[in-house]
């Protein structure tokens, strides 16, 4: 079986594609509990996406905070997580 079939075998069950994962390394990202509008987040409240594992058929990403480091599927990350894109200026009103 080639890398890409597996990729794609991966995807379809609703989570994250390799490219998909690696396309999110490094950006920032606050908690969903402490994500306000127009309000920036204390900084020890950041974190940012470090890492890319793939675990039991399913590709997760590696998210660290200050104090803490999440392994998350695709799903978790979107009940959880507030993703803040590079071009995201106007999320906390900066």
């Amino acid at each position: 079986m080639n890398a890409s079939r597996v990729i794609d075998t991966f995807g379809g069950w609703g989570g994250y594609t390799l490219e998909e994962a690696v396309s999110l390394m490094n950006l920032h990202v606050v908690k969903k509990e402490h994500f306000k509008k127009n309000k920036t987040p204390d900084i020890e409240k950041l974190g940012y996406i470090a890492g890319v594992v793939s675990l039991n058929d399913e590709i997760e990403i590696i998210v660290k905070f200050h104090e803490e480091m999440l392994q998350l599927t695709k799903e978790a990350v979107s009940q959880q997580i507030h993703i803040i894109p590079d071009d995201d200026d106007d999320d906390f009103g900066i």
